[in-house]
Formats: C-alpha cells, sequence, structure tokens
C-alpha cells in the first residue's frame, strides 16, 4: 500500500489510537511512519495515564519520526453534569489532557464537551462556563494547546453543528473537532459533496479562513438510527460518500488534520489519503 508523501503538510492524514500503556504509543508512531501517514491521536479515554517523564519521551519520538500527535480526553467529562464534583473531575481531566498533551508536542486536545439531561435549556451556559475555567486555567500556565470540542454523533449528547460554533466564538482557544461521521448520524444530513462545500462555507464564515486552514477533523462510516449514532464502520461498509468529501476537501482547500476513527483506521488512512493527492500522480 504505496502513498504519494504529502510534502506540503498543510494537511495531515493519521489515525485515532487507544493505547494500553507507555509503549504502545512508542511502537504505533513508528508504524504511522512506516506507512507514511502523518499524525497519531492518542485517545486516553479512560484517563492520562502516562507521566511526565513517558511524555517527553513520547514528544522525542514524534519529533524523530516526524508524526504529529493530538490528544483524545477521557469519555467520561460532562460539563453539564448535575453532580457539582462530576463538573470538577472534568474540569481535571481536561487540564490533565491538555498539560500532558503539551509535553508530548499535541497542538489540539478533543473533548466532549457533555450530556443534556435534564438541563437542556441552561446547558450550553453551564457548558461553556466549565469550559471557560479551563481555558483560563491553562491559560495562565502559558499553555497554547487548542480544546477541540467535537460534534457529537448521538441525540442525547451536546454537540449540534452549531451549539460547537457557538462554543468557539465565545472562548478564546476552544475550536471544533468537525467529526463527519458524527454530523452525518445526527442529521441523516452532509453526505453529498454541495452539502460538505455548504459546510465548510459556514465555517468560514463564522471563524474565519484561519480555521478553516487548520481543522480538526474525524471521519469513518457510521451505523445509525433514529437517536443518532450507533457504532462506527469501515468507509467502504458505509453509506458515506467519502469520494464527494474528499472532493470537497481538496477543493476547498483544507488545511490541518484529518483523523480516521474507522475499526480499521490504517486502510482508510491510506484510502484517504492517496484519493487527495491522486491529481499528483498523474
Amino acid at each position: 500500500m504505496n502513498i504519494k508523501k504529502s510534502y506540503d503538510k498543510k494537511i495531515r492524514f493519521g489515525v485515532s489510537f487507544k493505547p494500553n500503556n507507555f509503549r504502545e504509543i512508542k511502537r504505533k508512531i513508528e508504524e504511522l511512519k512506516e506507512l507514511e501517514l502523518d499524525i497519531l491521536e492518542i485517545a486516553f479515554l479512560e484517563g492520562v495515564f502516562i507521566t511526565e517523564e513517558e511524555g517527553y519521551e513520547i514528544r522525542r519520538e514524534s519529533d524523530i519520526n516526524r508524526v504529529a500527535l493530538s490528544v483524545h480526553s477521557p469519555y467520561y467529562i460532562n460539563f453539564n453534569a448535575d453532580n457539582r464534583e462530576m463538573i470538577k473531575k472534568s474540569k481535571f481531566h481536561l487540564c490533565k489532557s491538555a498539560r500532558i498533551g503539551k509535553i508530548m508536542g499535541a497542538e489540539n486536545i478533543v473533548f466532549h464537551p457533555g450530556y443534556y439531561g435534564n438541563n437542556r435549556k441552561n446547558g450550553f451556559d453551564k457548558i461553556k462556563d466549565g469550559i471557560e475555567e479551563v481555558s483560563e486555567v491553562l491559560k495562565a500556565e502559558f499553555n497554547d494547546t487548542v480544546l477541540r470540542a467535537e460534534t457529537m454523533g448521538k441525540k442525547r449528547e451536546f454537540g449540534e453543528l452549531e451549539e460547537i460554533i457557538l462554543l468557539s466564538q465565545s472562548i478564546d482557544n476552544v475550536l471544533p473537532c468537525i467529526d463527519f461521521a458524527h454530523l452525518h448520524a445526527r442529521t441523516q444530513r452532509y453526505n453529498s459533496y454541495p452539502e460538505f462545500n455548504k459546510l465548510f462555507k459556514r465555517l468560514e464564515k463564522r471563524l474565519g479562513i484561519e480555521y478553516i486552514k487548520n481543522m480538526h477533523i474525524h471521519v469513518s462510516g457510521i451505523e445509525y438510527g433514529r437517536e443518532g449514532e450507533k457504532y462506527h464502520l469501515n468507509l467502504m461498509d458505509s453509506d458515506f460518500r467519502f469520494d464527494e468529501w474528499i472532493e470537497a476537501v481538496r477543493e476547498y482547500d483544507i488545511g490541518g488534520n484529518i483523523i480516521i476513527e474507522s475499526p480499521e483506521p490504517y486502510e482508510d488512512a491510506i484510502m484517504l489519503k492517496n484519493l487527495y493527492w491522486k491529481k499528483d500522480e498523474n
């Protein structure tokens, strides 16, 4: 599976990986280098477990292999929880993710903002206030990692596209992580070239050209129902029109990171990267 190298790193293709230990992260970086992929998203879904010393070693491995890094924070963050202790823990886990991410050289920290629960009406303000507190703590620590609030696939989760855009407009170092599988599952839309192009135009208008040149994107196939996301699929096993999607990414000159979250992410990442660079091979 040969890939044309993207010498211009305006856009990176990579995968998400949930490690069990520190050594697995180092091996995964080496694997991505061998496959000529560009970025690894380290998914600390059940908690950040590596030490600062290990974080610096991971950064060295990343630099040596020229594989960029991002971090996905734990799943159990919920800034709209009824329990104040849960909100306190959510702030702790997001801060910890950003701190270890900074040590590792990661630029982006992806997180799920929360659930609607019984407080949907006031949920936005509550979630915004919690994330804003984290943002202020990180600023005071001179931590310039970007907090990437993810668009979510289940209708009970906070994370509609407009909600994520508004969060990003309200808090300095917060930007969207646009998950196209989640958008599609939640709305049964965003699955054609015109829709993708319209979305990119909307994001540029609301968040500016600099955001469009530095997006952080998740993509995969997805199974969904009336309540949205069920589970992720490989692109070829889904109804997601990834050929039209990658063409819109090319034509709109999107920059940043594309993280594949398929069950078999390597194959999909290589396929998408080859599709993206196809015109340069003619």
